[in-house]
């Protein structure tokens, strides 16, 4: 009889050590499958595949679920947190400032950082299930049109 108990065992333990790198790289590659795979060992020919296959798989999902909630614990980052944060970085590059000539000068021009509005806008549409990789538009005239951002069929 095995005495063993592994029910306690983390999802992320219970994976191949092939898979449980597959894992640590999908984070420290910003969550991009197919990176991740080609840095965990996978050909990188076949890295996308073998991305959808891992990212299909439900005790890897399980693992990196495992991952994710380790990382929010142990930073203490909840949702609210992170639209709050988001909230003020919209805010804050938002905010107009002045440009200055060479002597110091207001220029009566003004600019904004709009890259890092975009970005924390991004996360708040993420987050709120806003972002789509499909933008759907039919007119009047019976034209339809289907924009899909990621380059898949729809």
């Amino acid at each position: 009889m095995n005495t063993n108990n592994n029910n306690n065992e983390s999802a992320f333990m219970k994976l191949a050590p092939k898979r449980r790198n597959f894992v640590e790289c999908y984070f420290a590659c910003e969550m991009n499958a197919t990176q991740a795979a080609a840095k965990a060992g996978y050909s990188r020919r076949s890295a996308r595949t073998q991305a959808e296959f891992l990212m299909k798989n439900p005790a890897v999902r399980a693992a990196i679920e495992e991952k994710r909630q380790e990382f929010a614990r142990k930073n203490d980052v909840t949702p609210d947190w992170v639209v709050a944060n988001a909230k003020k970085v919209v805010i804050r590059c938002m905010q107009e400032e002045p440009v200055y000539d060479k002597n110091g000068n207001p220029t009566g021009e003004y600019r904004f950082d709009s890259a890092g509005a975009v970005s924390a806008l991004r996360i708040l549409a993420k987050f709120l299930g806003m972002e789509r990789s499909t933008i759907e538009h039919q007119s009047t005239g019976g034209l339809g049109i289907i924009l899909n951002l990621k380059g898949n069929q729809p």
